[in-house]
């Protein structure tokens, strides 16, 4: 009877030590001996140590950009009309759902936040074809505000990347800061904070 496959272990462990070490730093070693596997096993579940990042990394940057399209569904982004107004707020409502959510999402399962989004990989991961990036969802959002005046001039993409950075500095900082210095995962205080100054980087203020 063959054996189960424990290739879910596997992604879980390497998830871990991306988090933890980041990719640059972490060896299949470090994932077998996370994992209780010896680096065979690994090997037979994936071809390379960059075969199983690319999966980690794939499956999590789909999941976030499921998070992000949801955001901007519930701010009504995706079906904004550009004749008034009415375009500005609802982009405004899409972008700060999805900083909320955001910030919910690396409190409710930080290790794969920090593993896909904070420790990004120095390599350029194969992704699927047809792969939705978070990226552009919020570019067509800003690109939707820009026709009505209500984002800055610039290019979508260029502003959709200036608002992402505002946005997820603040957990690099929150996992390089000394104990106690800066605490995104307990504290609530910053949230605001880091709302309001992403959200600067897009809409204009009439």
């Amino acid at each position: 009877m063959p054996r189960p496959s424990r290739k879910a272990e596997v992604l879980a462990a390497a998830t871990a030590c991306f988090a933890e070490r980041g990719y640059d730093n972490t060896r299949v070693r470090h994932i077998a001996e996370r994992s209780g596997m010896s680096e065979a096993s690994i090997y037979r579940h994936f071809a390379s140590l960059d075969d199983l990042a690319t999966q980690v990394y794939s499956a999590n940057l789909a999941s976030y950009a499921q998070l992000i399209a949801e955001a901007v569904e519930s701010g009504d982004g995706a079906r904004a009309e550009i004749c008034d107004r009415s375009a500005d707020r609802s982009a405004e409502r899409a972008l700060r759902e999805i900083v909320r959510r955001t910030i919910s999402r690396y409190r409710s399962d930080r290790v794969s936040f920090v593993a896909t989004l904070v420790r990004v990989p120095t390599f350029l991961p194969k992704l699927p074809a047809g792969t939705v990036y978070p990226l552009e969802i919020i570019e067509a959002v800003i690109r939707r505000a820009q026709v009505s005046g209500g984002a800055r001039e610039g290019q979508p993409n260029l502003l959709a990347a200036v608002f992402m950075g505002a946005l997820l500095r603040p957990f690099l900082l929150a996992e390089l800061a000394a104990p106690g210095a800066f605490d995104l995962l307990a504290e609530r205080k910053h949230d605001s904070v880091i709302e309001e100054a992403a959200v600067a980087t897009v809409i204009v203020t009439r």
